[in-house]
């Protein structure tokens, strides 16, 4: 449906939580386009406000996860008691925080809590949702710990990963891995004990990339995207380029498989497993020394041409791919389109 086909009767509403990160202002950028109505949730007035001047017609609530803020009662429902025309929920808001200990408090309960939460208050309170999009990670699916040899990750996998509070305070990628397996089951029960009146579908996917279009400055790039500034920090003469995962998906990908299956019921009740390149850090040096070899001056140069493209997890994404109706983006432009926005943001603060 294109913009001029939506008039502001017919607009539908898109209530999208943790609206100012990495992945979800490209899905508010798009949902827009696409003339749907949003209403996010942020943290502060301070995201609000930044959302709304770079979105003309962006509404926010503030709503807070953390465990203390709202005693018994849901943060939602207030939101969807206000907002009755919401029709489609779309749940990205999960705390990252970089907490070091109290993991299993601090991490894993408000994350599966929160989802608890907000689908408990979208079924009592939201009279007219027809669908729940559950913004998961390719941590519920597999333990990326210990990548068993003969896994193979389709739309079917899960992370076999203990829920026990004692071993998930030891690390924090196991809290954080068990905190997206058990929201994404919490979601999946919902479904099967409470039968909302709304479909549900979830969407994983690996290491993330693609251009920065968030508030945020170089000093403060997160999780995802941080190992772009990694890389533009290792030494010149550093001859092994560390790869976190080889498996990646472009932002916008990630951002484009969310708004599709907000009206694309071939998405309901499915779980959707994106994986759009396999890469290393060399290959991303390679691609920069070729193509912005102005910019990559000094950027580490490792091993030119001795790169590892091989799955670090095999996978059958078959179903997800035959629903997606769209190729992902090629690697080489995820990467330049980063990089040109990590190298503004650094421009950026070199001159405060």
């Amino acid at each position: 449906m294109s913009s001029s086909e939506h008039t502001e009767t017919t607009a539908e509403t898109v209530l999208l939580t943790g609206a100012s990160g990495f992945i979800a202002v490209h899905i508010v950028n798009q949902l827009l386009e696409l003339g749907y109505n949003i209403i996010g949730t942020v943290r502060s007035e301070e995201k609000g406000n930044w959302l709304a001047r770079r979105f003309p017609g962006f509404k926010y609530e503030i709503v807070d996860l953390s465990p203390s803020a709202n005693g018994n009662e849901s943060p939602f429902t207030n939101v969807f008691k206000a907002h009755p025309e919401i029709k489609y929920v779309i749940h990205a808001a999960s705390p990252v925080s970089l907490h070091q200990e109290n993991l299993y408090e601090n991490l894993f309960v408000p994350a599966v809590e929160g989802t608890k939460d907000i689908l408990q208050a979208a079924h009592q309170y939201g009279p007219n949702i027809r669908k729940f999009i559950y913004t998961s990670s390719i941590a519920a699916a597999v333990n990326i710990g210990s990548p068993p040899e003969n896994q193979i990750l389709t739309e079917e996998s899960w992370n076999p990963i203990s829920n026990d509070p004692e071993e998930l305070d030891k690390s924090w990628t196991d809290a954080y891995s068990a905190s997206k397996t058990y929201a994404e089951r919490a979601v999946w029960e919902f479904k099967e004990t409470v039968k909302p009146q709304f479909s549900i579908n979830t969407i994983l996917f690996p290491t993330v990339y693609g251009p920065p279009i968030h508030d945020v400055t170089y000093e403060t790039l997160g999780s995802s995207i941080s190992t772009a500034k990694q890389l533009l920090e290792l030494p010149k003469d550093t001859k092994e380029i560390p790869t976190l995962l080889r498996v990646n998906v472009d932002v916008r990908d990630v951002a484009r498989t969310h708004v599709r299956s907000l009206s694309n019921p071939e998405f309901d009740n499915t779980r959707s497993v994106l994986i759009g390149s396999i890469a290393d850090g060399q290959l991303i040096a390679d691609i920069l020394h070729k193509h912005r070899p102005t910019e990559a001056t000094n950027l580490v140069v490792g091993t030119p041409g001795v790169y590892n493209t091989t799955a670090d997890l095999q996978h059958d994404c078959s179903k997800t791919n035959a629903r997606l109706g769209f190729e992902f983006i090629p690697f080489q432009k995820t990467i330049l389109d980063q990089f040109d926005g990590v190298w503004q943001l650094k421009k950026e603060s070199e001159q405060k």
